[in-house]
């Protein structure tokens, strides 16, 4: 669905108005006294998930009640409130209060719950949030050299694996990745090192980074002996010597 904001008025009142009215179907999370009543057309139009729920051959489409299961770092009381906030108003707001590293694992939680609902629209947004965290909590430089792993202070090897159970080309991954690349170009240790062998998804990612990353090198900018032909090559595939 649309930003409300940004809708025309009589398709609001015709065709989006009519969607908050109900009938209406409650979640409910397991181990748990938290219950949610919420629109269930409005619902299953944004969710293939909670449509074949609803709408389907299962006891939640006769009682009208889907009893959700928690999914550590998928499906909590927070990220249930913050996807419903989504299907609502199209929004998310990083909770400043938290520390960043909580700031950027709930953006991942909630972007791992909506791929599961299999609701559309937040990939992009989650990716600009986690961007922004990143970008206000660096690593502080250390004398006169620029910290290469400065992009990804607040980032931690659970943020990696979180993330790599989205599918690929995920814009959380694809983030995460790209925030990593200078560390992994530039000196010293690189963070992430052992989460690059330990997770193939991230590899992959940072690999794809990383070549978009050469392509903007100046030109002749950079070379290194081909460990094939044992030419001298540019980053950009020109032939040295």
């Amino acid at each position: 669905m649309q930003d409300d904001l940004d809708i025309d008025v009589e398709i609001m009142v015709t065709k989006i108005l009519p969607l908050y009215n109900g009938p209406f179907a409650k979640l409910r999370i397991k181990s748990s006294d938290v219950e949610y009543t919420v629109s269930k057309p409005l619902l299953c139009q944004e969710s293939a998930y909670f449509k074949a729920m609803f709408e389907g051959e299962f006891s939640e489409d006769a009682e009208q009640i889907a009893t959700l299961e928690p999914v550590e770092g998928v499906l909590s009381v927070r990220s249930v409130q913050c996807l419903l906030q989504w299907i609502y108003h199209k929004r998310y707001f990083v909770n400043k209060k938290q520390p960043a590293q909580e700031q950027i694992s709930s953006a991942i939680e909630l972007a791992r719950l909506a791929d599961m609902c299999m609701v559309s629209g937040l990939g992009l947004h989650l990716a600009q949030c986690i961007k922004d965290v990143l970008v206000a909590n660096p690593d502080p430089d250390i004398g006169l050299m620029r910290n290469a792993n400065k992009n990804v202070f607040a980032l931690t090897g659970n943020h990696i694996r979180m993330a790599g159970c989205l599918p690929t080309g995920h814009a959380v991954r694809s983030m995460i990745a790209s925030a990593s690349v200078e560390g992994f170009l530039g000196r010293g240790n690189f963070k992430f090192a052992s989460e690059a062998r330990e997770y193939p998804t991230f590899a992959s990612d940072l690999l794809f980074e990383v070549k978009k990353a050469l392509v903007t090198m100046k030109w002749k900018s950079a070379e290194f002996l081909d460990p094939i032909t044992r030419k001298t090559m540019s980053v950009n595939g020109v032939l040295l010597d």
